[in-house]
């Protein structure tokens, strides 16, 4: 099996190492620096005391043209329509197209490349941090010692020791979880202008902290 694997973070760089052990993968993103670097280095995972390194090939955002079996995206849920139009060719009539991005909505943007039979909406409780562009922690299921630990829609009760649904997750537009900080946060797309939100979770309901705008494209 061949999987193109979009967004080169840390999330796709650990999916990438793992699945390169029983298919042939490659990895798909924008920065042309970090590309050089997967390239040049090869891919180091640690966890714990142990290090693993891989050898996955990197490539600049519409320069691998074959279509493949399977295409994982990992990017930032806003530049999600980008990241596919810029590698269109590897989506071939056959290919299924997978999400594991944090977040809701993607199958929408995913239908404008590939029919609903050929899309797969998934998650996954891993977690990883990038010390670099080449080198990643494996952190395994995310959690935290902390309150307020917002994981996959679900809200981490310290009292009762275990997530809650939090129904005002859906609300937040374009939602990614960021257990680290203990938010989550939201990026609404208009035009060439993304307006970033912060959420926290404060006297028992979601309220907004912070709010910045940044270019779309960056």
């Amino acid at each position: 099996m061949k999987i193109a694997v979009i967004g080169p973070g840390s999330m796709g760089l650990m999916y990438a190492t793992k699945l390169s052990t029983v298919a042939d993968v490659m990895l798909l993103g924008n920065n042309k620096t970090n590309i050089d670097l997967i390239n040049q280095n090869g891919i180091t995972v640690k966890r714990g005391d142990s290090s693993t390194h891989y050898n996955v090939p990197a490539h600049l955002n519409g320069t691998y043209t074959e279509a493949v079996d399977l295409v994982i995206m990992f990017t930032k849920a806003y530049i999600t329509r980008q990241a596919l139009a810029d590698n269109k060719a590897v989506i071939g009539p056959e290919t299924v197209v997978m999400t594991l991005q944090n977040g809701a909505g993607h199958e929408s943007v995913l239908q404008e490349f590939a029919p609903a039979d050929r899309i797969l909406i998934g998650t996954t409780a891993q977690g990883s941090y990038r010390e670099n562009a080449h080198t990643i922690v494996n952190s395994g299921l995310l959690s935290s010692t902390g309150t307020n630990v917002f994981y996959a829609g679900l809200l981490w009760d310290e009292a009762k020791q275990k997530f809650t649904e939090c129904e005002e997750y859906s609300q937040i537009v374009n939602a990614s979880p960021d257990p680290e900080h203990r938010c989550i946060n939201g990026y609404v797309v208009e035009g060439m202008k993304t307006t970033v939100q912060r959420w926290e979770w404060k006297n028992g309901k979601l309220e907004l902290t912070e709010q910045h705008e940044e270019n779309t494209y960056n």
